[in-house]
């Protein structure tokens, strides 16, 4: 897949940016506005950013509302604990069992 006419940040040119397999791959500066075709996706001069949104969690303190106990291991081990249990609780067709 391929972005094209995309502008980068603090960047004046317009940008070809390849991605394969979910990865950017290249970013190429183009020399001028491009028209796209069928398998390219024109961003018309907009600006490509990262999103607003970080979707990393840190497991040593996951639900635990500032109240640590526990090694930083164990802290750990209970957030993915806790991590599993929710994707059962998600997988379920039904949530008339309470998880």
């Amino acid at each position: 897949m391929q972005v094209i006419n995309a502008r980068l940040r603090q960047r004046p040119e317009l940008y070809r940016i390849e991605i394969s397999n979910g990865l950017f791959t290249d970013i190429t500066a183009q020399d001028a506005p491009q028209t796209a075709t069928a398998e390219q996706l024109d961003a018309g001069g907009n600006l490509i950013y990262a999103p607003f949104i970080e979707p990393h969690i840190h497991l040593d303190a996951a639900l635990t509302a500032g109240k640590q106990t526990g090694t930083k291991a164990e802290r750990c081990l209970k957030g993915l604990s806790a991590g599993a249990s929710a994707n059962r609780c998600l997988a379920r067709p039904t949530f008339a069992n309470a998880c």
